[in-house]
């Protein structure tokens, strides 16, 4: 491989990683400026430190298509292995960059077939230029990608809702406790057998007649069923949520196989 068409290769490339990059949730609004710098961290810093433990890139980064092994590599940024403190140093930056190549070769803005992805194989091209209008529609292609598995989502943001309650009685509740006991119906389960002194006294009590129907009297006894947690869940699985019976059958015929 000459000179020429090795510069010409790393510069398409290099168009396509950040255009990889551009449409990556974290990058999606970034500047000219930051695309190009993580793109230059992945080509020089990164290319630095998997060519030093010995995967074989070559002269470039781009040359390096084995998901496998940089995959590993992802694994020795665990604490107690060979690059944990180098990936420290960087402040996850290393780790980060290496996740977005893996991406990378994984997408469709990569140089490469999906055939010669799956080969390995680096795709020879011919001496060419991108037109202007080519590198518009590459960069402005508006088509979303999925983002390196890297970052946490986040949970736990307030919000206000408005939920419809209904009333329950707890004198019905406590009097079809006191009649059927802490067991479910359905599998027989007893959470203080189960979990000792952490689960006395408790059991979920199933409405056979929904209270979101309105409102009607309600027979602690005909009307109410203690079941374990699983069995309250699949009972409201079912396009009868009062046949307790019927789910019971279900349950003694699969635990008999």
């Amino acid at each position: 491989m000459n000179a020429e068409i090795y510069i010409f290769n790393d510069t398409l490339s290099r168009t396509a990683l950040i255009c990889y990059l551009s449409h990556t949730p974290k990058y999606r609004n970034a500047s000219d400026q930051q695309l190009n710098e993580q793109a230059q961290y992945i080509e020089q810093d990164l290319f630095k430190i998997i060519t030093s433990i010995g995967i074989d890139a070559h002269q470039s980064i781009y040359e390096c298509t084995d998901k496998e092994s940089l995959g590993s590599t992802l694994k020795e940024m665990l604490p107690g292995r060979l690059l944990h403190s180098v990936n420290e140093q960087s402040k996850g930056k290393l780790k980060e960059a290496l996740k977005y190549y893996i991406g990378f070769l994984g997408s469709k803005y990569h140089p490469l077939s999906e055939k010669e992805k799956k080969g390995g194989k680096k795709k020879t091209h011919k001496k060419q230029t991108l037109t202007a209008m080519e590198k518009t529609s590459v960069v402005d292609a508006k088509t979303d990608i999925t983002e390196p598995e890297l970052y946490e989502k986040l949970e736990g943001r307030k919000h206000e809702v408005s939920v419809t309650r209904y009333e329950r009685d707890r004198g019905n509740r406590k009097d079809c406790i006191a009649h059927y006991g802490y067991v479910c119906q359905v599998c027989g389960m007893n959470f203080e057998q189960i979990y000792g002194e952490l689960g006395k006294d408790f059991i979920e009590v199933h409405h056979l007649h929904p209270v979101s129907q309105g409102e009607c009297q309600v027979n602690p006894i005909e009307d109410l069923i203690p079941l374990c947690s699983n069995c309250h869940s699949m009972i409201h699985r079912q396009e009868d949520v009062s046949d307790w019976e019927g789910l019971r059958i279900i349950f003694l015929e699969l635990k008999q196989k």
